[in-house]
Formats: structure tokens, sequence, C-alpha cells
């Protein structure tokens, strides 16, 4: 019976400085002249917490995520503190785990986007390490390695699992007051990795899914995900602000491609989602924001401000909502011989609108543990377009960061048992012929020994027999000896 426990943190220090875009008309809309932002400086305090403790069969792990900002929105702190990952694991056979509580599944190969992601928030490609809340579900894994053989298959994963949206409970998924199944088949053939996943209920619409991963060489990968869902709803606004709901068969793919070499790694994603906004409908929204906007000083303006910005965090307001995008990430670790330092830049790219956005970022490791970042976003496009409407036009972030990580494992100790155990070995040894004497007989019977060598050597002639019989044996008895 064994007992472990481990416990890990992060803190991250942020400052930011920013230059804000109030030509855009997101940016008029959340910020009016009276409420402008805070200038262009910002601060954050961000932590993270999480545990694992096993005992015997079943496993308790948590992540906790609280963080603080000020001057981004306005002067007054935002306090942000919840519960990202709670869950209890019980594992009553190696090949067999049972899940309960909530997590953060993350199907899907894809790194810049997860397009078969069903059950997680949307992802942003230029900040992957963004803490999201997991899914509240219960759920099953079946696990299994096949040995070597000529047999194609050398292992296989199926995850089940179900889940409840209700008030307080998952109700950010969908549809209220519904239960929803979701589940992914994993095979590994021949070192290329292929996965099936499939989402139905009345929450959301039904999704399936397939990806691959493969490893042609030793630094070289390509991979891709498709999916579908044969009733996808879409929600739209028109000119006149009118809310619109059309269904249809929506599908989607990433293809990508990661070379890893000489401490370079490349990534190329190319991205297609028929899910999304295309351009008239994205030119649509923005024109009625510009109206809003512009008649908010008239009668029924605030009201109307309120209903847009409800609707503009639920529809349009996460990342990349349109249909056609590329993203690209170059990192090189130790540059120009520089050991513990990382530069790296990414960018995305909006094909349909051609905005674009770009994040060079450079870490050092100054120990183990602390870890100091400078990070440079800018956003760049037209008017009426993704990356042209952000609220700001560039961003720097200047980090530090400090981790820590213990364990600790406890086994209860029994009197008897440590006994016998320092008890056998003296037994074996306990022989008729006792160990004291037989140390010193060893060492001293080496045929180096110059009292048994001389007197073989002086006196081995041909004439003097007796003294040839009786001087070998000595010499092969202790050498005898020492064999034993």
């Amino acid at each position: 019976m064994q007992k472990a426990f481990d416990l890990g943190g992060q803190i991250k220090l942020g400052h930011f400085l920013f230059d804000e875009n109030e030509k855009a008309e997101l940016y008029r809309l959340k910020y009016l002249p009276q409420e402008k932002m805070a200038g262009g400086l910002a601060d954050q305090v961000q932590m993270q917490l999480w545990g694992n403790h096993a005992w015997k069969r079943i496993q308790f792990s948590w992540k906790i995520n609280g963080s603080a900002q000020k001057g981004d929105s306005s002067l007054e702190s935002k306090e942000k503190n919840k519960i990202e990952e709670a869950g209890i694991t019980w594992q009553p056979i190696p090949e067999l785990r049972w899940y309960a509580g909530k997590k953060v599944l993350s199907w899907g190969k894809g790194h810049g986007w997860t397009p078969l992601a069903f059950l997680d928030p949307h992802r942003d490609p230029l900040d992957p390490d963004m803490p999201h809340t997991g899914l509240i579900f219960l759920g099953t894994e079946y696990e299994r390695e096949f040995p070597p053989s000529p047999d194609p298959l050398q292992a296989l994963t199926f995850t089940s699992l179900i889940f409840p949206v209700q008030e307080k409970v998952n109700e950010g998924f969908g549809h209220l007051n519904n239960w929803n199944m979701a589940g992914k088949l994993s095979l590994l053939f021949w070192n290329t990795e292929l996965d099936w996943v499939v989402l139905k209920g009345k929450s959301r619409p039904e999704h399936y899914g397939f990806d691959f991963s493969r490893k042609v060489n030793s630094f070289l990968e390509i991979y891709g995900d498709f999916w579908t869902s044969p009733l996808y709803e879409k929600v739209f606004l028109d000119q006149s602000g009118e809310l619109w709901k059309t269904e249809y068969t929506a599908f989607g793919s990433l293809q990508g491609l990661r070379y890893e070499r000489w401490g370079m790694c490349c990534t190329v994603e190319y991205y297609r989602n028929k899910a999304g906004f295309n351009p008239e409908e994205m030119s649509t929204y923005y024109n009625y924001l510009q109206t809003v906007v512009d008649a908010y000083p008239k009668e029924g303006g605030t009201e109307a401000r309120k209903r847009i910005m409800i609707l503009s965090n639920a529809y349009y307001q996460h990342p990349n909502p349109m249909q056609e995008y590329a993203y690209t990430q170059i990192l090189k670790r130790a540059p120009l011989g520089v050991q513990h330092l990382t530069c790296s830049i990414a960018g995305v790219w909006n094909i349909q609108d051609r905005s674009y956005a770009l994040c060079p970022e450079i870490r050092y490791n100054s120990k183990p543990n602390l870890n100091i970042g400078l990070k440079n976003t800018f956003w760049q496009g037209n008017p009426h377009t993704e990356f042209g409407e952000q609220i700001k036009h560039w961003s720097v972030e200047i980090s530090l960061t400090y981790s820590f990580e213990s364990s600790f494992s406890a086994t209860p100790s029994y009197s008897a048992e440590p006994y016998q155990y320092q008890k056998e070995p003296h037994l074996e040894e306990s022989q008729p012929e006792p160990p004291p004497h037989e140390e010193p007989y060893l060492d001293e019977s080496q045929p180096e020994t110059p009292p048994y060598e001389e007197p073989y050597l002086d006196e081995s002639e041909p004439e003097t027999p007796p003294y040839e019989e009786s001087l070998p044996e000595e010499p092969d008895q202790g050498s005898t000896g020492t064999l034993r």
C-alpha cells in the first residue's frame, strides 16, 4: 500500500505595453470616449496550482487558475479564479480507467488549431497556453498495447464519456437540460496514429471527425484533422441587426507539417472551416457595429449597444471566426550557441480578407524553474477585416515566470518484514566454514606472495624430485581457495 502526493505551481508576473486601435468598430463599441482604456500600460499576476494524489488504484488530480489584471480595460482590477480541472480516476486493472470530474480533453492533432476538440473552447494559435476550463463528465478509457508481431496493429485506445448541460453545469456548451455523449477510438498502425471522434446529443449538432499523424522519419511529421456536421446551425446578423439561423452540412479540415532538426522546429498548417463566417457576413456584422456606435447618443442606442455586445461575445468574438487560414511557427533553441535561450516567431494569415497577425517571442531560462520572456504581437489589416478590427495595433509583454514542483510518497512500515529481510543474508552466510577465517586465508594465498614463489623457482631443478612433488601442491591449494 503506497500513497503518492504531487504538487506543482506556476506564478507569472506580466507587464504589458500596447497601442490602442481607436478606429476599430469593436473598440468604439466597448470603450466610448468617456470610457477609454487606461492608457497603454497594463499589469497582470497569474498563478496556477495543480496537484495529483494517488492511493492504491485511485487517483485525484486538480488544477486551479487565478489571475488579477489592471489597466487593460479599466482602472479597476479584474480578478478571475476558476477550477480548470478536478476529478477522480479509478483504475481497477492496468488497461481500464474510469474518470469522473472536470477535465480538458484536447482531442485532435493540430498544433495551431484543434478542429477535432469538439468539447473544448476555441483555441488561439498565437496564445496556445491560455488557460481553459474543462468539461464536467463521466467517462471510461480502455488502453491496450500489443507485443511486436507481424500484425500491423500496435496499440488500441477507446474513450467514451457522457455529460449533462444544465444550469451551472456545462451551461456554456449549448442548449440546456440535455445529456450528451462523445467517443474516441485511437489505433496505432505501422507507426501511424489514427483517431475517430464522434459527438452526439441535443445541446450541439452532431459532429464526426477523423485525424492522423505519421512520423515519416526522425525529424518530419505530417498530420491532418477532418470533420463534418450534417445539421450544423449557424447564427448571424443581417444589415438591420436581426438575428438569423440556418442549418446546413458543414465540414472542415486541417493539414499540417512539422519539421524538427538541429534544435529548430518549423510548423506549417492550412485550416479550412466551412462552419465559419464568409467575408460578406463579417462585413455585414462590422457595418451594423458602426451603425450601433453612431446611434448610441440617440434614443434607443443604449439598448442596441448592450444587445450587440452580448451577440458579439456569443457568436463572433472567438479566435479566427472565418473560413480559411494559414499558420506558421519557427522556433530555434540555443541560437548562436547561447544556452537556455529560445527564439520563435509565429504568424496567422486570414486568406479571405488578407489580414494577418505576427508574434515574435524570446524566452530565457536563467534557472531550471525561472523563465524570462519578451513577446510582441502585431495585428494588421484593412478596416472591417478580422485583424484590422482588433482593439490593439500591437502589444508587448515582459514576463517573469517561476515554477515549482514537489512530490512525496509514504509507504507504511511493518516491523516484521524489514527484520526478516535483514536476517536472510545472515542465514545464508552462516555456513560451517566461518567467513572470518576464510578472508585472511584467501588474501594471503595469492600467487604473487614471495615466500611460495621464490623457493619453488630456486629449487625446481630436475635433480631434486622430492622438492618438485611437495612444493607445487601448496600453490595449487591456494589458487583453488582463491577461486572458491
